[in-house]
């Protein structure tokens, strides 16, 4: 290939693409959406929590702990690695009541690799689905980015 053209075959070529402004990312370069999904919540949790505070990513959204510098709730980064064995599972949920994390960060659609990877095992859809009734009982809308909704405990 050498002399011949090759932008296309680029990773992230013929979609907008820019720096992430978020201090723990400086100099990554993303799809333009994607950045404005993790400044939005590293930005609203840099002024609404301590650095200290656990908040809740769910399902499966461990990396905005490192980008916003924010501890998970409990012992999972992502609530999907308790799906595991039924007792992290419900450690994960006693979690949640007993931190009472004060904001949720949840994808607004369900990643489509969940139907594939997650879902055919039954033991996943409901662990799912347990979480994301507690999520919809104890939480409500505050905040969102394209992707994201951001929650506050009611």
């Amino acid at each position: 290939i050498s002399g011949k053209n090759t932008s296309s075959i680029l990773p992230l070529a013929n979609q907008p693409v820019r720096a992430v402004a978020v201090e723990r990312l400086r100099g990554f370069v993303v799809p333009q959406q994607q950045a404005v999904d993790v400044e939005g919540v590293v930005n609203f949790l840099a002024v609404h929590t301590r650095r200290d505070e656990p908040v809740l990513m769910f399902p499966e959204l461990g990396a905005l702990h490192f980008f916003a510098d924010r501890p998970w709730v409990g012992r999972f980064s992502m609530p999907t690695l308790s799906w595991i064995k039924e007792d992290w599972h419900r450690e994960f949920m006693a979690d949640l009541e007993n931190f009472k994390p004060r904001y949720a960060v949840v994808n607004k659609k369900v990643p489509d690799y969940f139907y594939a990877s997650y879902f055919p095992v039954a033991d996943n859809r409901q662990r799912f689905g347990e979480a994301m009734e507690y999520i919809e009982t104890h939480y409500r809308d505050i905040a969102q980015t394209p992707s994201y909704r951001v929650l506050e405990r009611k």
